[in-house]
């Protein structure tokens, strides 16, 4: 039950409709509430849409309380810590995703960008275009960003 609606969520939210998915993984968690995919899902899709980042974070807090390593939750917390305006804590869950992710997974790739913009934002140059340089290095081997974010890059890094 629970893996179909969480399936069926991440359905919904890839077409779009992140009202239905949110409510689809409610129900799920009423069922398996430590079940740390549904969470970070929830939480995800929470902060990805303006939702209610404090239940975002709350629930990304649960799922690390439960998985302290896992990447996907640090990365979610991540984002969710950025909107809320955190960015130390941030900084802090995205390196600590970056570290559990292997060397040239697509997924580190994002988690650099994340990172260089976070640092840009700070003001911490060098250390941007170093996550930057990297994030590319990964892109070039795995077609990880698409156009615009490459552009996007390449004008943080000149």
């Amino acid at each position: 039950y629970v893996r179909a609606h969480h399936g069926m969520a991440v359905v919904a939210h890839r077409a779009g409709d992140a009202e239905l998915a949110v409510k689809i993984l409610n129900g799920a968690l009423r069922i398996s509430p430590d079940h740390v995919g549904l969470l970070n899902d929830l939480a995800w899709i929470l902060q990805e849409s303006d939702r209610n980042v404090d239940v975002a974070l709350e629930l990304a807090d649960r799922g690390l309380s439960l998985d302290p390593d896992n990447d996907h939750l640090r990365d979610t917390r991540g984002e969710i810590l950025i909107r809320m305006g955190r960015l130390e804590d941030a900084y802090r869950d995205l390196t600590a995703c970056l570290q559990l992710r292997p060397e040239a997974e697509p997924p580190r790739g994002r988690t650099l960008l994340k990172l260089g913009k976070l640092c840009a934002r700070r003001g911490e140059t060098d250390e941007s275009k170093r996550y930057l340089v990297e994030a590319i290095r990964i892109d070039r081997r795995h077609d990880v960003f698409g156009a615009s974010e490459r552009d996007e890059i390449s004008r943080m890094i000149e």
